[in-house]
């Protein structure tokens, strides 16, 4: 089959399947869409299989799904929310179709009730998110590549385990915040006797995430049993590739701004005031404005 003949195929199906959809408040549960064609007829007529999807988030359903010969076209319709341009409006609910064609070609359609439809017409680029990761991965296609940094990773990490430490001990000191911190490991260094400057500790963080790469972080976590820092299994880890498990990994995690708020009740002052110093010196991305802490680092 020609790529020509299979860009026509996939917006066939896709304005096929979009005319026929309805409301998002009559849409019901998420559906995968299969779309059959026999591997030796391939220009012969299709067939549109829907399953219904038992997970309200439809990605969690499709981890682990994978195309037979026959899938020529896989995809999903879906509920969503959309944005309007003005930030001061309320999102509103509409339809997501996404179709991905075994051989690279994607398409999507947002249906809005009180709007023409947005069509993103087929590309062969990875498109940005999770249901485009998932429906790529069916077919064995990669996704976007992972992030370069992983410092934000390794901050949120830090202070998750900090935070779920906390929640069982109230009012932890900055000496048992420290020994949290891997960095040390990682590079090889056990931490000091005395504990270490807010400086020193936002140095050898940006050091020890400089040395991970997530390839790497990707294959330890197989081997290990699954991802710390989510309920991944490493079946799943290994049926997404590096890109998507990198941004399946970070989204598992609060944003570090919300982290620090849910740390600061429950950790004692003064070692949430070197935290933040570490978090602020080491972070890729600028922090609040740091006059609306009282630091005493």
């Amino acid at each position: 089959m020609s790529i020509h003949h299979d860009t026509d195929l996939l917006r066939h199906i896709a304005l096929q399947l979009h005319h026929h959809a309805t409301q998002p408040s009559e849409l019901g549960a998420p559906t995968l869409l299969i779309v059959h064609v026999d591997p030796d007829h391939p220009t012969s007529q299709h067939r549109i299989e829907r399953q219904t999807l038992t997970d309200p988030d439809p990605v969690v359903s499709l981890i682990g799904v994978r195309a037979e010969p026959t899938w020529r076209i896989a995809g999903v319709i879906t509920t969503a929310s959309a944005q309007a341009d003005a930030a001061d409006r309320a999102p509103s609910p509409c339809t997501l179709l996404h179709l991905q064609h075994r051989h690279g070609d994607s398409m999507t359609i947002i249906g809005r009730p009180d709007a023409a439809p947005i069509t993103l017409e087929p590309d062969s680029r990875p498109r940005d998110g999770r249901i485009p990761d998932a429906c790529r991965r069916i077919f064995g296609l990669s996704t976007s590549p992972a992030p370069t940094d992983m410092t934000a990773f390794v901050l949120d990490a830090w202070l998750t385990l900090i935070l779920r430490a906390a929640l069982l001990q109230p009012g932890l000191g900055w000496a048992e915040i420290e020994q949290l911190n891997f960095a040390h490991r990682l590079i090889g260094r056990g931490p000091s006797a005395a504990t270490s400057t807010p400086a020193l500790l936002a140095e050898r963080t940006r050091e020890a995430a400089a040395a991970l790469d997530w390839g790497r972080y990707r294959l330890a976590c197989t081997a290990l049993g699954g991802c710390p820092v989510s309920d991944l299994t490493p079946e799943a880890i290994d049926w997404m590739d590096t890109g998507m498990f990198a941004r399946w990994s970070t989204a598992s995690l609060p944003d570090t701004g919300e982290l620090l708020d849910l740390l600061e009740p429950v950790v004692e002052p003064h070692a949430f005031d070197r935290l933040w110093a570490t978090i602020s010196l080491s972070h890729p991305d600028p922090l609040p404005d740091p006059t609306l802490r009282h630091l005493r680092a």
